[in-house]
């Protein structure tokens, strides 16, 4: 089962459930699995990400930059990946920092 958060390619610039990309106008869906899997229908040839989990095996932080961003650059989009006590995905939140930070990054 996966969940469409974002989907609008001409949404206004505050986008909160998808990711704009720097080098356009355009916009890609994040989809979210019934795990908290993330990952988008478009867009990510020139995109590099990175995925920490959790004890259970669910994605806990990722992390999206364009490609030959390091991991130092604050120039990262992390998600912040919550669960509830049976394990299904309920929540999300967003920060923009470095990956390295990506446990003291401000998310919300």
């Amino acid at each position: 089962m996966t969940k469409k958060l974002y989907s609008s390619r001409d949404a206004a610039p505050a986008v909160l459930h998808g990711v704009r990309d720097a080098e356009s106008s355009d916009a890609y869906p994040i989809i979210v699995d019934e795990y908290g899997g993330l990952s988008s229908s478009a867009g990510l040839s020139h995109k590099q990400q990175r995925v920490e989990y959790n004890a259970n095996g669910q994605s806990e932080y990722v992390g999206e930059a364009a490609k030959g961003i390091s991991e130092s650059a604050a120039s990262w989009l992390l998600h912040k990946l919550e669960y509830n006590v049976t394990g299904q995905f309920v929540k999300r939140t967003i920060a923009y920092d470095s990956w390295d930070n990506y446990l003291t990054a401000d998310y919300s």
